[in-house]
């Protein structure tokens, strides 16, 4: 179906629904079952409405049923045939959750027979007074056999967040009185306020107090989603009603309820978080291999560097235009990228061009995979090569023929990842890579649905070379996480139109922290490598070299994307749903939890006005100003003249950090740094309760460690914590660096690191003693501090402490998965 005519019936269901008419659609609930949290019975059509739209069904089956202690699943659907659903095959996860659910849930329902409703609140607040986290009390429900109509209150003085994907212009909240289209389209994201690539029927509600539930409407059907000051009503245009209420109560717990039904976001390859150079319109595989070499002199980092449908024959898929693409030639120079530790992505379209002398194309005829019309014959479109099928990624058998196309096209030229375009019919291929000797797939994709995030990365599509699309890229990046696919990005410098030097440098100054960095530009807009202009060549290497060293940190945040659904850049209200400015900070975000980005997105601007929220935020960037909001958020104008930006980490964290470099392999082959961030008096006072016997916590982190490229789950990580001690002799503090505090189903890896330095910032006490220690056996978490051995001579620490910085190298501490290993710092003893 064509998104014209989607839209013009939802258009027409609008009207139809706005006029005055006085009946309306009810159902009555018969031969109700109710067994501990579950509700299940038959709703009965007692009314009817708009019969312009069809008649309603008579009977409906519900299935209200508790999944676990945090979320309920309700569905309502037609007992008498079979309507389409989103096939759960593709969502593994969410088959764990098909039993009823747990005797002590926290989510309970409530329910009326006639007129027919159902709501869902938290236990314990079960007697008090506020608002249900779902409920249709009041709201009419409607079923037909092409339109579905539910509707659920929502409190006033909420913010909501979700229902992508969409380019906003207004930032990350969703408007009240707004009508929000979910329905996949080639819609460039340069267009704002419009229903793009992606459909996330999925809302996040914060409430002022900081309680956040969410809803979810697993349908992939074409809706239309109308945010009222009072409620969300969901339109769709065929299927069945299937939510999830998900009870929270934080942002943290939505995101892990919400994905443990779409699944988790997948670990990228470690190669993934470097920076990749891409063009729409290099002309031949002689100006590709200069653009390598030029960021090479230049001395920006290049991790990877991609190919647009240039280099094919015709535009047709796994082929190449021998002309200017030799295909030999090409892979030779494939290998010389990969012998210098840099990797190349191709571009591969869905569409497979109709041409009998076509090898990929008498292979899915012969396997019968393309998608069909209703007259059986194969749907026929038009793309880049002309006349074109689109493989059925549902169909059983078109796994086995995608994937044979992709074996074939790596021995031609051994590609590291693919990207994926012009893919808005489906996306719902399981493995667009075939697995290569064990190595984790990289693909990225334009088009998304619920739980792509377990198997592929995103970009925001074609936006513009404007200020407008620098300052609507953060809240993109922001909804994409929102939504579970982490790993995201959008164009650096834009895509369409000519990019100025002003514009790319703030670019890079913001792309350089997006969780996927790419420069990206379109066919007739010339060329924006970061090496065209002086100014953003230094505003590329700073910014991109301080990437690069936080790459151990930002690899740990996709961890626990993994593990728990978390967003890698967050938005600030994910940490301090209570605080209302945190909501209002649309052109800032996080990098896990601990790292600040603020940059500049408005032209000829030399400062910016950031919110911090309360505690202490360490300068990252250097020239940056360290903020103290210890006493409560606060608004802070921080001067930022052109080819500078503002990075902050919170206090009471502890970062890892490795040596910048030119190639991710590089930064894996270097020794390991920790900042300890510190927090401030006040907060320490706040953390009283927070110690180990005599020694009290003052900061944490964390580090996950693999060989960051295969598939076997052989993984640890390390947990680092750092403790103020106060005795006769003075305050002392030390850190812990215990492994592993957690570990993978076949144990740990075998990859090590070494600590060369450590940074600790905010320490204002006396330091005339520094050691490090070694302990054997290895510490078992909140273990006492005991057996402390001093590493062996020969051990040149050097120490200097200035102001309140305390810097620690020499270390060289071997760090492994049995490691126990202690820093101390101070003018007493830290412990015996």
């Amino acid at each position: 179906m064509h998104w014209l005519t989607v839209h013009l019936i939802l258009t027409l269901i609008t009207y139809s629904l706005s006029g005055q008419a006085t009946a309306q659609s009810r159902y009555d609930l018969v031969n109700a079952a109710e067994s501990g949290d579950s509700l299940r019975g038959t709703l009965v059509s007692r009314s009817t409405a708009s019969p312009e739209l069809g008649p309603d069904l008579l009977y409906l089956k519900l299935d209200a049923i508790g999944r676990g202690s945090d979320t309920i699943h309700i569905k309502i659907t037609d007992p008498s045939s079979t309507r389409w659903e989103v096939p759960l095959t593709l969502y593994p996860s969410s088959n764990n959750h098909k039993g009823g659910g747990a005797a002590n849930a926290t989510l309970k329902l409530e329910w009326a027979p006639s007129p027919f409703s159902i709501s869902a609140k938290r236990e314990e607040e079960k007697e008090k007074s506020g608002p249900p986290l779902f409920s249709t009390l009041g709201h009419e429900l409607i079923f037909k056999d092409q339109y579905l109509q539910l509707t659920t209150s929502v409190p006033e003085d909420a913010v909501i967040y979700g229902l992508g994907e969409r380019t906003s212009s207004s930032g990350l909240p969703l408007l009240r009185n707004m009508s929000y289209t979910m329905w996949n389209r080639d819609r460039p994201s340069l267009f704002p306020d419009e229903n793009l690539y992606g459909s996330h029927p999925f809302i996040m509600i914060v409430q002022p107090d900081g309680s956040t539930h969410g809803i979810l409407l697993f349908s992939s059907n074409a809706m239309d989603v109308n945010v009222s000051h009072d409620a969300v009503q969901y339109r769709v245009v065929g299927g069945m009603l299937d939510v999830y209420c998900f009870a929270g109560p934080t942002p943290d717990l939505v995101m892990e309820q919400y994905t443990r039904v779409i699944g988790r976001p997948t670990v990228p390859p470690f190669w993934s978080l470097g920076f990749h150079q891409c063009k729409y319109g290099y002309k031949s595989l002689a100006e590709v291999a200069a653009v390598v070499e030029n960021y090479t002199a230049a001395e920006i980092p290049l991790e990877a560097i991609w190919t647009d449908i240039d280099y094919m024959s015709g535009f047709r898929d796994f082929t190449f235009n021998e002309d200017r693409w030799p295909q030999k030639p090409f892979k030779e120079w494939v290998q010389k990228l990969h012998d210098s530790n840099i990797a190349w992505v191709p571009i591969v379209d869905p569409g497979i061009m109709v041409d009998p002398e076509y090898d990929a194309y008498n292979k899915g005829l012969a396997a019968d995979i393309f998608i069909k019309e209703g007259s059986g014959e194969p749907y026929k479109g038009q793309v880049w090569p002309g006349p074109t099928h689109w493989p059925d990624f549902i169909h059983p058998d078109t796994q086995d023929y995608w994937q044979q196309q992709l074996e074939a096209f790596h021995d031609l030229a051994a590609f590291d990842g693919l990207w994926i375009d012009m893919n808005e019919a489906s996306n719902f291929i399981e493995d667009p890579i075939a697995p290569s000797d064990g190595k984790r797939p990289f693909a990225l994709t334009r088009s998304t649905f619920l739980g792509s995030g377990q198997y592929v990365s995103h970009w925001t599509g074609d936006n513009a070379a404007t200020w407008n699309d620098l300052r609507w890229s953060v809240s993109s990046i922001l909804s994409s996480g929102l939504h579970g696919i982490p790993h995201v990005g959008a164009d650096i410098c834009g895509f369409t139109g000519f990019t100025t030097e002003e514009l790319c440098n703030r670019w890079i100054l913001l792309g350089a922290f997006y969780p996927f960095a790419r420069d990206h530009s379109d066919f007739n807009w010339g060329y924006q490598e970061l090496y065209r202009w002086p100014s953003v060549q230094e505003a590329g290497k700073k910014a991109l070299g301080l990437r690069y060293r936080l790459l151990p940190h930002m690899y740990t945040a996709f961890q626990r994307a993994h593990e728990q659904g978390t967003p890698v850049a967050r938005p600030l209200f994910y940490h301090w749903p209570a605080d209302e400015h945190a909501h209002k900070a649309h052109g800032q975000f996080l990098l896990g939890h601990d790292i600040l980005i603020t940059p500049v997105l408005t032209e000829g601007a030399t400062n910016v006005t950031g919110y911090f929220p309360q505690g202490v935020w360490h300068a990252l960037w250097n020239g940056s100003a360290d903020i103290d909001a210890s006493k409560g958020g606060k608004h802070q104008t921080l001067n930022t003249p052109l080819g500078e930006t503002n990075v902050h980490v919170r206090g009471g964290s502890v970062l890892s950090m490795q040596e910048a470099a030119l190639t991710t392999a590089a930064v894996r082959a270097s020794p390991l740094s920790l900042l300890v961030a510190l927090p401030s008096l006040e907060e320490l006072q706040a953390l009283e309760g927070r110690h180990m016997h005599q020694a009290q916590l003052i900061a944490e982190g964390s580090l996950y460690v693999d060989d960051g490229v295969t598939l076997e789950d052989k993984w640890h990580m390390l947990h680092f914590a750092a403790y103020q001690v106060e005795s006769a002799e003075g305050i002392s503090g030390f850190l812990q660096i215990r492994g592993p505090a957690e570990q993978g189903n076949r144990g740990c890896s075998e990859v090590n690191h070494t600590l060369a330095s450590v940074q600790v910032r905010g320490w204002q006490h006396p330091v005339s003693l520094v050691q490090v220690h070694a302990h054997q056996p290895p510490l078992a978490e909140h273990q006492v501090l005991t057996r402390a051995v001093e590493l062996p001579s020969p051990r040149a620490l050097q120490w200097q402490h200035q102001g309140s910085d305390l810097t620690v190298s020499g270390i060289d501490a071997h760090l492994s998965c049995s490691s126990s290993v202690s820093v101390e710092w101070g003018s007493g003893t830290a412990y015996a």
